[in-house]
């Protein structure tokens, strides 16, 4: 990742600023409109304030550690940057979307269902089930 302002290439391990930026200055420009950003320690205006900044939480993407600046209440999801941003939504809307396994009906394994009403593994399972019913009589 590279701070937004100075383009400086950041380590692994080295912390991420959430800053606020105006409309009138040059780190606004720099980063292409958007209302925040992400920078090194050298780029950030003041210093650490525990009083008035986050506590430093890691990066939901990549483990990256993430304050933000002038913020005191914490984030729900917390990332390092535009790119794990997307990566993180992404990851949660994907578990969002996963159904619980299931049991099947006549092999007794748990799967994975496509849909919500599935009560068997492989159509080669409903099949077979269709066929016991329809051979037992009432």
């Amino acid at each position: 990742m590279r701070c937004q302002k100075c383009e400086r290439m950041l380590s692994e391990d080295e912390p991420v600023y959430r800053v606020g930026v105006g409309y009138d200055g040059a780190l606004y420009c720099k980063l292409r409109c958007r209302s925040v950003g992400h920078v090194c320690e050298n780029c950030r205006s003041h210093p650490y304030e525990p009083s008035r900044d986050s506590k430093p939480k890691p990066c939901g993407s990549c483990g990256r550690p993430v304050i933000d600046v002038g913020r005191r209440n914490p984030r729900k999801h917390v990332s390092c940057g535009p790119e794990c941003k997307y990566k993180l939504y992404l990851a949660l809307a994907k578990a969002k979307r996963r159904r619980p396994t299931k049991v099947c009906a006549i092999c007794n394994m748990e799967f994975q269902p496509r849909r919500t009403d599935s009560k068997y593994c492989s159509a080669l399972h409903r099949q077979k089930a269709y066929r016991q019913a329809v051979s037992t009589p009432p």
